[in-house]
């Protein structure tokens, strides 16, 4: 059975593909769970189409990810929190507030795009990897300051 893949599926292919599966994982899975529909000519062509514009649609992500990578290169995010004596912060930096900060200077990267082992304790200088798209990684300059 040829179907058109309406979602990415691990191990059988991308959003748009058309592939030929056995007719009870295309009839009982796919096809009910609406992650596949049986191709047609008329769908194959609809699915060209589609591809297309998806393929437009990444090219423009990309563009703007890379300049949000070249923006990131040169900017330093500074946070004030509170801290004790020692430089531990009472409540730590998560990904939600980096997230935040980062909204209030017009920059939006979401909370997942940001990669932290676990949240930051310490007042300091570090270095957060950001996953900003499949292909394009970056970092974040971070300055975590006691507020006075």
């Amino acid at each position: 059975m040829r179907v058109v893949l309406l979602d990415n599926i691990k191990g059988l292919g991308q959003m748009g593909d058309i592939k030929n599966v056995a007719d009870g994982y295309g009839r009982n899975f796919l096809i009910p769970r609406n992650l596949a529909k049986l191709a047609t000519p008329n769908t194959e062509k609809e699915t060209k189409l589609l591809k297309e514009k998806l393929a437009k649609m990444i090219e423009e992500e990309n563009k703007n990810v890379q300049a949000l990578t070249e923006k990131l290169k040169h900017f330093v995010l500074e946070i004030k929190d509170k801290a004790n004596k020692n430089g531990t912060l009472y409540e730590g930096v998560d990904q939600r507030r980096i997230s935040d900060e980062l909204a209030k200077k017009d920059l939006e990267i979401s909370e997942e795009k940001i990669i932290l082992q676990e949240d930051i304790k310490k007042v300091g200088d570090y270095t957060v990897p950001l996953k900003l798209s499949d292909s394009i990684s970056s970092e974040l300059k971070l300055k975590i300051e006691p507020q006075s």
